[in-house]
């Protein structure tokens, strides 16, 4: 199977992260087929999209040896652009989206994870944004979008601090909106999207525009940031160290 698998079932259009050998960590494959997968979602007769990962995380971030492999700003940028259109993507569907979250939600993952309308998670979830451990600054929205979902000082302290915290502290910022007593959220954020999916399709396409709509953002600034700080020293030690330890 792919590294994502995607498919109508009903009234929910199902799109899973399939890379668990890897906790679903993102490469620039799959920010592609998840842009597709998306698309299908987009064009399909289903009312409300699942997301979730396969095996034990979510997702644990972006794949550190895909941005290893980033040698200029310009393949860097391109990464960016990727994520960014993959979160357009999610932002822009007229279907509300739901995200089942179990283990790791980190990085890219935590980014994909807010870009979406629902977040259900696990008591097993962990979230956290530790990108500025490893020298580089988020790439997939958080710089923006988490300040508008749980507030600058507990943004900041998340990414600024590149610390990790658990399913209820979570829920009580206001990062996911429930937590389930499962191990796997899957069965609970399914029974969210069968609920979601009785309300009038229009009606919920027209309040999400609506919504959405308010929220007004530069990307730009955070993709600078991507780029000068993947290109930095600083991170190509930190993901080299990184790196040798994992292999």
């Amino acid at each position: 199977m792919g590294l994502v698998v995607s498919g109508e079932d009903g009234d929910v259009f199902k799109i899973a992260l399939n890379r668990p050998e890897k906790l679903n960590a993102v490469n620039i494959e799959m920010l592609g087929l998840l842009i597709e997968a998306f698309g299908r979602a987009g064009a399909s007769q289903s009312k409300v999209v699942l997301l979730y990962g396969n095996g034990m995380a979510f997702c644990a971030g972006m794949d550190l040896s895909c941005l290893a492999e980033m040698k200029t700003e310009e393949e860097a940028g391109k990464g960016f652009d990727l994520f960014h259109k993959l979160n357009e993507g999610i932002w822009g569907s007229d279907k509300p989206v739901v995200a089942a979250i179990n283990g790791y939600c980190l990085g890219g993952g935590n980014e994909l994870a807010i870009s979406c309308d629902f977040r259900i998670a696990s008591r097993n979830a962990i979230f956290g944004q530790p990108e500025i451990v490893h020298g580089i600054t988020p790439g997939g929205g958080a710089t923006y979008m988490l300040p508008y979902l749980i507030g600058a000082g507990k943004a900041k302290e998340m990414i600024m601090r590149g610390n990790r915290i658990d399913s209820n502290e979570a829920h009580g910022i206001g990062l996911v909106n429930m937590v389930v007593g499962e191990e796997n959220a899957y069965d609970s954020a399914y029974k969210y999207c069968t609920e979601l999916a009785k309300m009038p399709d229009e009606a919920l396409g027209l309040v999400k525009r609506a919504m959405n709509s308010q929220f007004v953002y530069d990307p730009s600034i955070e993709r600078n940031a991507f780029v000068k700080s993947v290109m930095s020293n600083a991170a190509k030690e930190r993901i080299a160290a990184f790196l040798s330890k994992r292999d």
